[in-house]
């Protein structure tokens, strides 16, 4: 499908309005939780990384970073291969965000807090997934609770040049993309257009995941 990638309030990273193309994906519709990252790491040392363990199994995992979620995206193709599951790009993760929507938030007439946890509504820690409201493709939680990297190395200006179809982000950079915000944000951050990175061995408990796979 096509969407406008971009936002118009002038911030530098986040514009220009361009009309982009996505080819077919599958995006899971929470983020990744503790039960899900540890039924895939177990016996590794990576097996249970989060801060906020007390949350339960059915919120979201942080404290992961960019490097990590490689292993755990070969680990999760080995046991069930044939999938394709990967990290979305930056375009893919706004196309599905968005939803078909243009203004800040991802679903229109609701209120941020309607659709996300953030600093304002979260008591400063993850929430369990699915428990706000979903945008028009059934997906929860892509405004705040965690951070969710995207594939792409990070460029403030990548999007005025980029390809129009299917755009995966600039050959090489230091740090990744990550996207939507998270509960520790202001509504600022917990937005459809508004763009981060961190440099991809970092591990944030505000980092988090959400996979893909091939159709």
């Amino acid at each position: 499908g096509s969407f406008l990638r971009g936002t118009a309030n002038g911030a530098s990273n986040q514009g220009p309005q361009r009309s982009i193309t996505i080819s077919a994906f599958r995006m899971q519709k929470t983020e990744v939780t503790q039960a899900q990252w540890r039924q895939v790491m177990t016996g590794t040392a990576l097996a249970n990384p989060s801060q906020f363990t007390a949350c339960g199994d059915t919120c979201p995992v942080e404290r992961v970073s960019w490097e990590d979620i490689q292993q755990f995206l070969t680990r999760l193709e080995q046991q069930d291969p044939g999938k394709g599951y990967r990290l979305p790009t930056e375009a893919e993760w706004e196309y599905a965000t968005r939803a078909g929507t243009s203004g800040d938030l991802n679903v229109d007439g609701q209120t941020v807090e309607a659709l996300g946890w953030l600093v304002t509504n979260s008591q400063l820690r993850t929430s369990p997934v699915a428990q706000k409201l979903p945008n028009a493709l059934g997906l929860y939680d892509t405004l705040g609770n965690v951070w969710e990297w995207v594939y792409d190395w990070y460029d403030a200006t990548y999007y005025a040049t980029s390809p129009a179809t299917d755009p995966s982000g600039p050959p090489s950079g230091t740090t990744r993309a990550r996207r939507g915000g998270s509960w520790v944000d202001d509504a600022v951050a917990v937005r459809s257009a508004y763009r981060a990175a961190d440099a991809p061995t970092l591990r944030r408990n505000y980092n988090g995941i959400r996979k893909v796979r091939t159709p």
